[in-house]
Parts: structure tokens; sequence; C-alpha cells
């Protein structure tokens, strides 16, 4: 079994706290925009968790809700979103770099 395999093996043991929530749901924007669905599964949150979550970053200004031509509602970060999380993954890399 490699690193990364018992990394995420142990990951899935962890009890996410409500930052590490934040930082999933804004990694997983990070990549593109994504419909709710999409999100839903990629943070692996329930629905009702992942609205709470939304509605409280669309608050602080980190999301927007969009709606494409085709009338898709889709979620994106906003460029303060954006740089929240460039600054978490490199404070992230730092850490890491730490411990090797």
């Amino acid at each position: 079994m490699n690193n990364y395999a018992l990394t995420q093996e142990t990951e899935k043991l962890i009890r996410r706290d409500h930052t590490m929530i934040v930082l999933d749901i804004l990694r997983v924007l990070s990549e593109k925009e994504r419909r709710f669905t999409q999100i839903l599964y990629k943070s692996n949150l329930s629905c009702d968790r992942l609205k709470r979550y939304l509605a409280e970053l669309m608050n602080a200004g980190l999301v927007v809700l969009s709606i494409t031509p085709k009338l898709k509602t889709m979620y994106r970060l906003t460029d303060e979103g954006l740089n929240m999380y460039n600054q978490y993954a490199t404070f992230n890399d730092l850490l890491k770099g730490m411990r090797t």
C-alpha cells in the first residue's frame, strides 16, 4: 500500500471541522465553476449541510451563484474566495515541507 492510499484512508476516518469543510468546498470550486450536485459529491457533504455552507460562503463574498444561458445554476469562487484558497494552499504546502 503506498503512502497516498494510506493518507486517503486515514483522512476518511478523521472528522472534518468547519474550517476543513469550507476549504474542501473552496478547493472544489477553485478547479472550475460547478453545479450543486458536483460540489455535493466532490466535497462529500449531505445536501442540507452543503446548502448551509454555500449560503455562508456566499454571505461572506467568497462564492457567487450564476445562471448559465441553458438555465443551469452554477457556483464559482469570487476573486476573494480564490485568493483565500490560494493562501491556504501555500500555507499548507509550507507545513508539508516542514514535516519531511
